[in-house]
C-alpha cells in the first residue's frame, strides 16, 4: 500500500485518513503498540497514516492538529482509528470532532465498532459516553500511577528508568550494570588466537563491565572539563555511537526501521547525543547513592534540582561518584555555565581591540558557548591568525585597573604625607 505525504496532496482531492496515537516512546519503540496499530489500519487501505506520540489528553498534538486542518480544508474526508481513546482523551478534543462530524466534514471509522452515527440522540449518546469513559479512563490510570509513585517513595524505592549503566535489582533497588559488555584491543588475552570459536558474549572476550565504562566516562569529564570532548573521547576509544533518536516520522516504513535500529541496540553500549545529556547523567543523583523523586511537574516540564525531592543514601554500596568528585563536577558546571554567551549578549569592547601586528581594529567572531576578537586581516596578508577569548581580555582589564589603582592609591598617601610635613614646618 502506498502512503501519500500530506504535503503533496492536491486541491480538491479527497482521501481517506488513519490515525494512530501512543502515549511514550517505550509504547512506540519497546512494545508492539504502535505496530499493532499500524497493522490493523492497513487493512482498511487509508491514504495517509497521521502518528502521533503524546498523551491523548493533550489537545495541541503535531499530527492531530494537522489532521483537523485537513478536514477543515474538505481534504480528508474520512478517518479510521483503532478506537476512540486512540483519538482523543479530553473534552476539548471531543468537542471539536462532534462538531465536524455533525457539520458532515468528514466521517470516523472505529475498527472495533464501526462507523460513529451522530444523526440520532442514541448515536450522539454513545459518543458522549465513550469520550467519558475514555477521560475517566485516563484519571484512573493517573491516579494509580501517583499511588503508585507514592508507595515507592515512602519505601525509598528506585524509580521506574534507572540511569545509564545502572539496572533495578529484585528488591527495587539501583545497583550498577556489572555485567561485561566488550573487550577492546587492549584488554584482548594473550591467548586471543585461540578464541575464534567463542561465541560473541562469551566471558573470555568479554571483559570490560558498563561500571567500568562508566568510571571511564567520569574520570575523562573530570580530566576534559567538557561533555563534548568526553563524547568524542569515548567514541575515538570505544567505537560506539550515539543514541538513536526516538522520534517518529509520519512514513510508517521510517517508524519500522527506528524500531529496528533500537532494537538491535537495546542490549549494547550506547552514549548520549550531546555533551548536555551527558551533564544531565552526571548531575543524576543516583550516582552519589541518593534517589531523586518529583522531578517533573504538570506535562512532564522538568523541575529544577533544587526542588527535588532527594532520599540521602538509598544505596551507598552502588554509588559511582564520590562526594569530592561530585563537588568537582558541579564546580566544572557552572563554570562551563558562566562562559556561555547569551545571544543578545552586548560586547563593549568592539572597535577597541587592535591587532598587535597590523594595528587594525580586530572584529567579533562567536560560536554558541564562546565570543572571541581576531584580526579582520588575518586571512588577507596579516600574520596574526590567532584569536582571543573575550573573558581573557577582561581578566587582563581587570588586572591592569586594579594595578593602576593600587599605584594611584600609593602616590595619594605619600601626596598626603608631604603635605601634612609641609604644615608643620610652616608653623615652626
Amino acid at each position: 500500500m502506498e502512503i501519500l505525504n500530506p504535503e503533496n496532496f492536491t486541491s480538491g482531492q479527497l482521501v481517506s485518513a488513519a490515525y494512530i496515537r501512543v502515549s511514550t516512546d517505550e509504547q512506540a519503540l519497546d512494545t508492539n503498540s504502535l505496530s499493532h496499530q499500524i497493522e490493523i489500519v492497513k487493512a482498511h487501505s487509508p491514504d495517509v497514516l497521521f502518528i502521533d506520540v503524546e498523551s491523548g489528553s493533550v489537545h495541541d498534538r503535531k499530527e492531530f492538529l494537522q489532521l483537523l486542518d485537513l478536514i477543515k480544508k474538505g481534504v480528508v474526508n474520512k478517518v479510521i482509528a483503532k478506537s476512540l481513546d486512540r483519538v482523543l482523551r479530553n473534552d476539548e478534543s471531543s468537542q471539536e470532532l462532534k462538531r465536524l462530524i455533525k457539520k458532515g466534514s468528514f466521517t470516523l471509522t472505529l475498527i472495533n465498532q464501526g462507523k460513529v452515527d451522530l444523526t440520532n440522540s442514541v448515536g450522539e449518546f454513545s459518543f458522549d459516553l465513550q469520550a467519558l469513559f475514555a477521560i475517566h479512563e485516563l484519571r484512573v490510570i493517573k491516579e494509580r500511577v501517583l499511588s503508585g509513585f507514592a508507595q515507592r517513595r515512602a519505601q525509598n524505592k528506585a524509580g521506574v528508568r534507572p540511569p545509564s549503566f545502572y539496572r533495578i535489582d529484585e528488591h527495587s533497588k539501583y545497583v550498577l550494570d556489572t555485567r561485561p559488555c566488550l573487550c577492546l584491543l587492549t584488554d584482548r588475552p594473550l591467548d586471543y588466537l585461540n578464541l575464534y570459536e567463542e561465541i560473541d558474549d562469551s566471558d573470555k572476550l568479554m571483559c570490560r563491565t558498563k561500571t567500568h565504562i562508566a568510571r571511564d566516562i567520569v574520570e575523562i569529564f573530570i580530566q576534559t572539563s567538557s561533555g563534548n570532548k568526553t563524547l568524542r573521547l569515548l567514541h575515538e576509544k570505544y567505537g560506539v555511537p550515539k543514541k538513536v533518536p526516538s522520534r517518529l516520522n509520519k512514513n510508517p516504513r521510517d517508524n519500522q526501521k527506528v524500531k529496528r535500529m533500537c532494537i538491535a541496540t537495546v542490549d549494547e553500549l550506547l552514549f548520549w547525543a550531546s555533551g548536555d545529556s551527558l551533564q544531565n547523567w552526571l548531575m543524576n543523583p543516583v550516582l552519589q547513592g541518593h534517589t531523586a523523586y518529583c522531578k517533573t511537574r504538570e506535562k512532564g516540564l522538568k523541575l529544577d534540582s533544587q526542588k527535588w525531592d532527594v532520599h540521602k543514601n538509598t544505596h551507598p554500596e552502588q554509588r559511582l561518584i564520590t562526594d569530592r568528585e561530585a563537588e568537582k563536577i558541579q564546580e566544572i558546571m557552572e563554570l562551563n555555565a558562566q562562559c556561555r554567551i547569551r545571544q543578545n549578549a552586548t560586547f563593549y569592547l568592539t572597535g577597541l581591540v587592535f591587532c598587535q601586528a597590523c594595528t587594525y581594529k580586530c572584529i567579533l567572531k562567536r560560536n554558541p558557548r564562546y565570543a572571541y576578537y581576531g584580526c579582520r586581516h588575518s586571512s588577507t596578508g596579516c600574520s596574526n591568525h590567532k584569536c582571543v577569548r573575550i573573558e581573557k581580555i577582561d581578566q587582563a582589564i581587570i588586572t591592569a585597573l586594579v594595578e593602576r589603582i593600587t599605584i594611584t592609591r600609593q602616590k595619594l598617601r605619600v601626596s598626603e604625607k608631604v603635605s601634612l610635613e609641609s604644615t608643620q614646618l610652616i608653623k615652626k
